[in-house]
């Protein structure tokens, strides 16, 4: 008599759903990203730029958050990304990013 092969345990299919939604949610949260990312750069790209001599920190994007120019020993506050999964507009999420000019200028976010 044939023997019939085992079923695989249920364990693995459902750590193989898993990582297929893992993966989805990943391709998702990348894809969000990039549109966020795609967004800050056409938004910089529309302001004016700094006029005059005067020093600032540069709008930037940080991999993360969208930056305005900031003016010398300032601090800028901007929403927390958009692309996050747990981001929903009202609930107060902020960075901030403090430009500290002393002869030329320099940011640290938070």
């Amino acid at each position: 008599a044939a023997v019939a092969a085992a079923a695989p345990p249920k364990v693995f299919a459902g750590a193989a759903g898993r990582a297929g939604a893992a993966g989805a949610i990943t391709d998702f949260l990348f894809e969000s990203w990039k549109a966020y990312s795609e967004e800050c750069q056409r938004n910089m790209s529309r302001l004016p730029a700094p006029t005059g001599e005067q020093l600032v920190c540069n709008r930037t994007f940080d991999k993360f958050s969208c930056w305005p120019d900031a003016l010398p020993n300032s601090t800028v506050n901007v929403s927390c990304p958009w692309f996050l999964p747990w981001y929903h507009k009202g609930e107060g999420g902020m960075r901030v990013r403090a430009c500290v000019c002393r002869g030329e200028c320099t940011c640290t976010s938070g």
